[in-house]
């Protein structure tokens, strides 16, 4: 599984919406789209910052 795949899974399993993440996050909605689109992949820093939000490992979103 994408690491974008699993950010969505994760962001639905939680009940939020792309809009709820991306303002959690402090990044546009767009941003949040196109990595659950696997168009583009999140640096690490962001990628630290989503797993702190899901309460996961870095190593749990590869």
């Amino acid at each position: 599984m994408a690491t974008g795949d699993i950010i969505k899974q994760k962001r639905e399993d939680m009940g939020i919406t792309q809009d709820d993440l991306a303002l959690s996050l402090g990044v546009a909605q767009s941003y949040i789209s196109a990595i659950e689109a696997n168009r583009k992949i999140p640096n690490l820093p962001f990628a630290k910052q989503v797993a702190k939000f899901f309460g996961c490992k870095v190593d749990d979103l590869c």
